[in-house]
């Protein structure tokens, strides 16, 4: 982004009120129309774009100039929203008793009203701020912010893929209901079904037993790159070169509830042995990362290297983490984009690694390298089955170079070596 323009957006003064903060002075309010005061301003180092490739609006994190709370930490129910004037406000409103249909009217009218321009709704209830594994459960975000100690807890938690809601839902039905917690929406039903599956093998409804889904899904994703077979590392402990600081947690991600350890070194892994972070390069204008490398055909995946581009940071693509995070999920195994949303879509759209492709992944690496799995695939019984090993070879140590990207639109490559 050309600096000059985000000196001016860092600039801009976001606004909304609390409860405790009712400003009716304005004329031409309805009656009981809420209008917001000033207070509220981007975080400073968050660019207020917004809504790039893997980013959540950056309006989620901007923070109360008095109380320092954040948006998205503030008590429900909440609308965040932007005045579509040259003036670009923003403006918004927490911890309303209101529904949050009637805080939208009350942004539309701000809007017509103040600027004579139409709104755009960036937030309500943080269901556009909503990111992380899990369906969005609304009480479950309410129940977190309701109670410090718990919105503590979430902000300091080791699994940080789950999102607030999923989270929520989970320390409720396992802790809050035993200290006697409450939140409208929240009862012993809600913990009848359980929270997304972190510890399953096999299709996302869970289960220990790897379904004809579950298999489906891994052919589709990787197998299908090695004639039915699958290919990942030898050793579940992968190591890793060139991840520092937020690099590394953005690797490390992918261990919860896979089955696999990173173990970090400071030389490039050897053949066989691991991924090396190579860092930004030149890797062509429209891609955002890259991870190149090959396996053997034998099922092992013999290299992998991550690359990002040297003006990520002036390209729609979101943080180079989370481009770390979806490239090194094609090094160890996810070969083929999902179906959107989740992060290792072709775009990464958003910042949730979704429970298949855990799943998927938990499965591959509870199977040997080259495991033939056209067996336990739907139609396996016909020509499935009967399909030609052209690519396989259980003695064999040639190579086959794959490249994945993200482009503008996302695109795969995987190329066979002659």
């Amino acid at each position: 982004m050309n600096r000059l323009l985000l000196i001016a957006l860092l600039l801009l003064i976001a606004v909304f009120t609390t409860a405790c903060s009712e400003d009716k002075s304005s004329a031409g309010l309805a009656e009981n129309e809420m209008v917001p005061a000033s207070g509220y301003a981007p975080v400073s180092g968050v660019p207020v774009s917004g809504n790039h490739i893997y980013s959540r609006p950056a309006a989620c994190d901007f923070r109360h100039s008095k109380t320092k709370v954040r948006y998205v930490d503030a008590k429900l129910h909440k609308v965040m929203g932007k005045c579509n004037s040259s003036s670009n406000r923003y403006a918004g409103w927490a911890e309303r008793p209101e529904k949050p249909a009637v805080i939208i009217k009350w942004l539309k009218s701000y809007c017509k009203r103040k600027y004579k321009s139409t709104a755009t709704i960036i937030d309500v209830d943080e269901r556009q701020c909503h990111s992380g594994s899990g369906a969005y459960n609304v009480a479950a975000v309410g129940y977190v912010n309701k109670y410090k100690d718990v919105l503590r807890a979430f902000k300091s938690r080791r699994d940080t893929e789950l999102s607030k809601s999923a989270w929520g839902k989970e320390h409720y039905c396992k802790t809050g209901r035993k200290k006697g917690r409450t939140y409208p929406g929240l009862s012993a039903k809600t913990c009848g079904s359980s929270s997304p599956c972190r510890n399953c093998t096999g299709s996302s409804e869970g289960g220990g037993t790897p379904t004809s889904g579950g298999y489906q899904f891994l052919n589709k994703h990787n197998a299908y790159a090695l004639s039915g077979r699958t290919v990942r590392w030898k050793a579940k402990t992968i190591q890793v070169s060139g991840a520092k600081g937020a690099w590394r947690t953005a690797v490390n991600r992918w261990q919860a509830g896979i089955g696999i350890k990173f173990k970090y070194v400071k030389k490039k892994p050897a053949k066989g042995k691991g991924i090396q972070i190579v860092g930004y390069a030149n890797i062509g204008k429209d891609f955002c990362g890259k991870a190149s490398g090959w396996w053997w055909d034998d099922g092992e995946i013999g290299e992998c290297k991550v690359r990002v581009n040297s003006k990520h940071d002036n390209m729609p693509c979101g943080t180079v983490a989370r481009t770390i995070t979806h490239e090194v999920g094609h090094c160890i195994g996810v070969f083929k984009h999902i179906k959107g949303p989740g992060l290792m879509d072709k775009t990464g759209s958003i910042n949730t690694i979704t429970t298949p492709v855990r799943n998927m992944l938990k499965l591959l690496y509870s199977l040997p390298p080259g495991t033939n799995i056209k067996s336990k695939l739907k139609g396996s019984s016909t020509a499935l089955q009967r399909t030609k090993e052209s690519k396989y070879d259980p003695d064999g140590r040639q190579r086959i170079y794959f490249e994945f990207g993200i482009l503008k639109g996302g695109i795969t490559k995987v190329i066979r070596s002659d």
